[in-house]
């Protein structure tokens, strides 16, 4: 099994888990099944709840963890549909799916300096971060153009992952 090192994308381990619950249930539901398939009721009623319970377990072990790492306005990654269109070729536009970062990080704040130096010229210290791309990769789209026109390609940055940052002074 391949190591995804973007921790955004590797649901193996939770994928295997889920694989892993599916087949244990079935395990432990079919001979359960064999043996009650006299019984009608008690063998739906306990292929329904395997059922059931294979199904919810895989749904909370895929998106569970991924929704437990989003915050209320925490920063993190967006998807937007964006139209590319040559600004002087004759290119059948292209409608790509991009990323930014947008969210909160720690509030800014001012605090104020004590010092013993006759003039203060800098008499608050500042403290900000703010949501900014961690990984980017580079992306390139080809365009579609009419006429005797070499190959176009449009290229961009895709955001992978998004995290806070300490702000540049300037």
């Amino acid at each position: 099994m391949k190591k995804v090192t973007v921790e955004a994308l590797n649901d193996a381990k939770y994928i295997g888990l889920s694989i892993y619950t599916v087949v244990i249930l079935c395990v432990i539901g079919i001979p359960v099944s064999i043996i009650l398939q006299g019984q009608v009721d008690a063998g739906f009623l306990i292929a329904s709840a395997i059922l059931i319970l294979a199904t919810t377990t895989t749904l909370m072990l895929v998106f569970v963890p991924r929704s437990a790492n989003v915050e209320a306005g925490h920063c993190q990654k967006h998807y937007f549909v964006e139209t590319i269109s040559h600004p002087t070729l004759n290119c059948t536009n292209k409608h790509i799916l991009m990323t930014r970062c947008e969210g909160h990080c720690k509030k800014t704040s001012a605090s104020p300096l004590i010092t013993f130096k006759p003039i203060l010229l800098d008499p608050f210290a500042y403290t900000c971060s703010s949501c900014k791309d961690r990984l980017s990769v580079m992306k390139a789209v080809r365009m579609v153009c009419v006429g005797d026109v070499a190959e176009v390609f449009a290229s961009y940055r895709y955001i992978v992952r998004c995290g806070c940052e300490p702000c540049r002074v300037l």
